[in-house]
């Protein structure tokens, strides 16, 4: 094993469970080993991070891995669903899941079409794509495009904070500051803070508000996406400085 100065940059895929970890009411189920999505809980837990979600894995073996087997994430859909019965299950791969060539997008239509009442969003970031920012970025996209609802705008000022994500400092500590400047001087409300103090309804509604306010560039693409479907502005900058 070669000798390194520096910690491993953390992957696309890591960004991604970043980013849906905290959510409250998400169900997320890793098509993987159990040893990497332990790894993960454990670098989020080193970050302060909070867990709101609930996560699963499918237990790959060195047999699935060798054969290309999907059985085990079928049975696994299965259960948590029965079992649950969540509102919103995510469904993403393991890097060792995306070297069998698995087709995680195809098993979410096939069972979409089996349970009608839970949404099911494959994530595609599976640690090959690029860095955590990536994934990061993906994965907020994937949230806005999948998950509001059309909705009227709220009578009062409100407002949804895009990109607080449990990589950045203080970033509990700024969302409280910002909460508290808009709401002495504007006395407006927050409807969706993504994804640091959110859940799946927060995010169904997020095109009631009246501007998005965007904290770092990962979330720019969200930001466009929500004002192309609900025209809600959105402006972008770190809460820092005069």
């Amino acid at each position: 094993m070669a000798l390194y100065k520096y910690y491993p940059i953390p992957s696309d895929r890591m960004g991604s469970l970043w980013t849906l970890l905290p959510i409250k009411d998400a169900y997320i189920l890793e098509f993987g080993t159990s040893g990497t999505t332990r790894f993960e809980l454990n670098s989020f837990a080193r970050m302060q991070g909070e867990q709101n979600s609930k996560i699963f894995t499918t237990h790959l073996d060195e047999t699935d891995i060798a054969l290309g087997e999907m059985t085990r994430l079928d049975k696994a859909i299965d259960e948590i669903i029965k079992a649950h019965n969540p509102s919103v299950l995510f469904v993403m791969p393991s890097t060792l899941s995306a070297t069998m060539g698995s087709d995680i997008a195809m098993n979410c239509r096939k069972y979409q079409k089996k349970y009608s009442n839970t949404q099911i969003i494959p994530i595609k970031n599976d640690g090959f794509q690029g860095n955590w920012t990536m994934g990061i970025r993906d994965t907020l996209d994937t949230l806005v495009k999948t998950l509001p609802i059309d909705v009227k705008k709220t009578e009062n000022l409100t407002f949804n904070i895009i990109g607080s994500c449990a990589d950045d400092f203080n970033y509990l500590s700024d969302i409280y500051e910002i909460k508290r400047i808009l709401k002495e001087c504007f006395n407006a409300k927050p409807i969706c803070i993504m994804t640091s103090d959110t859940d799946i309804s927060d995010i169904k509604s997020m095109g009631a508000s009246h501007i998005n306010i965007v904290l770092r560039n990962e979330g720019i693409n969200a930001a466009k996406t929500l004002e192309n479907r609900f025209g809600t502005p959105y402006v972008f900058g770190k809460p820092y400085g005069l």
